[in-house]
């Protein structure tokens, strides 16, 4: 598992196994993970760009985006206030939390 907490600026996280978890994280985010969960917890939502992807998983999200079916995909999607970072979360066996 890896935990990644009070970043100041960007962040990539790339993981094969286990679970990742970010809180409060201010600045673009690109996290992949191969099998495993996402917990993305920060701020930075409020004002991002943010793609989300699972393909065999689900996606929770308390944020306005839209979430639908691609094939065996579920994406979740959309721009939020300024659109100002990017956030990337992608795993294909697991669930993402946007919080």
């Amino acid at each position: 598992d890896i935990s990644v907490e009070r970043v100041n600026g960007s962040i990539t996280v790339e993981n094969k196994n286990g679970r990742i978890e970010t809180e409060d994280a201010a600045g673009d985010a690109q996290i992949k993970n191969a099998f495993g969960d996402i917990y993305f917890k920060s701020e930075s939502t409020n004002n991002g760009d943010i793609y989300a992807r699972t393909k065999f998983g689900s996606i929770d999200c308390h944020k306005p985006l839209r979430i639908k079916k691609e094939g065996q995909d579920t994406v979740a999607q959309g721009r939020l206030g300024t659109g100002q970072y990017r956030i990337e979360l992608i795993t294909d066996n697991g669930s993402i939390s946007i919080k």
